[in-house]
This record gives structure tokens, C-alpha cells and sequence, in this order.
């Protein structure tokens, strides 16, 4: 299972005033964990954004892979392994 996923693909306003292109915000978000989310914006196509951003999220599940088994072991194991596993950090 893949930890990181896209949660939304929106058209959105241009960051500069002027701007013609098309604007999209995207969010990917964690299975687990909320605060560990990326928002960006890009500027092109819907499907060649919605590509980027597939790519972009490929590269963060493939950097945590070997990190999401024990990530989500943690995320379901009991408070006293949580609190041993967290204060190795």
C-alpha cells in the first residue's frame, strides 16, 4: 500500500495578476498522518499537472517505501510502543 496519495487536483487563481495561464492547486496527503501533507500549484494542462503530480507522488512513496511498513505498524500498535519507538528519534 502506498503511504502518500493525491487528495485533490483544483483549478485555481493565477499568483500573479496577469498571468493567462490555467492554475491548479493540488494536495497529496498521508495515510497516517495529517500533518505530513504537501500543497502546491502548477500551471499548464489538467492532464499534464495531473501527470506531474502523479510522478511527484511515485517519488515520495518509492523514498518511504522500505519506511511504510513500520510506519503503519506504528500507527496501529499500542501507546506504550508508540512512546518506546518515538523517543529514539
Amino acid at each position: 500500500m502506498n503511504l502518500y496519495f493525491i487528495a485533490h487536483i483544483k483549478s485555481a487563481k493565477a499568483p500573479v495578476e496577469g498571468d493567462t495561464q490555467k492554475w491548479w492547486k493540488y494536495e497529496i496527503k498521508c495515510r497516517i498522518s495529517e500533518k505530513h501533507s504537501v500543497v502546491g500549484y502548477r500551471a499548464g494542462k489538467k492532464e499534464n499537472v495531473e501527470e506531474a503530480v502523479e510522478k511527484i507522488v511515485a517519488s515520495i512513496n518509492s523514498r518511504t517505501r522500505g519506511k511504510t511498513s513500520a510506519a503503519l505498524r506504528l500507527a496501529h500498535s499500542s501507546p506504550k510502543s508508540i512512546s518506546v519507538l518515538s523517543s529514539r528519534t
